[in-house]
């Protein structure tokens, strides 16, 4: 098969990443083949190597380039990002995943894979050719890891996103640390967050734990706020 008809096929089949063994499929032809078929193809800049067996076609986005992994979702600033709900462009494409997995970089894409337990393996959507987390998951998995996403972050987008997932997600969750930061960052803009209020316990919790343990102390959701938010 030709290289032009190999992409052509690919399209038609919604495969703009695939492995070696899609492309063996596509081909008809043995792996052995097709690992020189690809090796040639992207050495003429036709196709892009993800990594070991894994490839996508040319001129896609680094949202639908994470998709070829296989492996998790979008999330975090990332798919803020996505969804158009951040100003800022982060270079970094960042994952969520069940496993392990070292960052790989891809011209000047970077991913970096962000393990979740498979309880909060959740909340995530296809859109077009990426897999990407709703905004209100994202949001939960950046007040679980804020240093994947800053509370000031998702201060300045909370009052944008639905509500009602945002709460019933946060109970799915199953984090108390979680819904305290989001019930806190819900009431400061505005926001009924009553419904979390019965998992506040413990002792105090940092806003983020990237930042000095300093600031005011929130009785009601026990969160000291060492993070400046707007």
């Amino acid at each position: 098969m030709r290289l032009h008809a190999f992409e052509k096929e690919l399209s038609r089949l919604g495969l703009s990443t695939f492995t070696i063994q899609d492309a063996a499929r596509v081909t008809g032809k043995k792996p052995a083949y097709v690992k020189l078929f690809l090796a040639r193809a992207v050495a003429k800049n036709r196709l892009v190597r993800l990594e070991r067996g894994k490839y996508a076609l040319q001129d896609l986005t680094p949202f639908e380039l994470a998709d070829g992994f296989g492996i998790g979702y979008v999330s975090f600033l990332s798919a803020l990002s996505f969804h158009g709900l951040t100003t800022q462009v982060p270079r970094t494409v960042q994952l969520a995943c069940r496993t392990y997995h070292p960052e790989v970089i891809v011209g000047e894409a970077r991913f970096v894979f962000v393990k979740l337990a498979s309880n909060r393996f959740f909340g995530f959507k296809r859109y077009g050719n990426a897999t990407v987390a709703e905004p209100e998951k994202a949001v939960l998995d950046g007040l679980y890891l804020p240093q994947r996403l800053a509370a000031s972050e998702v201060a300045r987008v909370v009052a944008e996103l639905d509500s009602s997932r945002l709460l019933d997600y946060a109970e799915r969750f199953g984090s108390s640390i979680v819904c305290r930061r989001l019930g806190f960052l819900m009431e400061h803009a505005g926001l009924d967050a009553s419904r979390l209020e019965k998992y506040v316990d413990g002792g105090f919790g940092v806003l983020n734990p990237a930042l000095p343990r300093s600031g005011h102390k929130n009785a009601k959701w026990r969160i000291l706020e060492n993070e400046v938010l707007e």
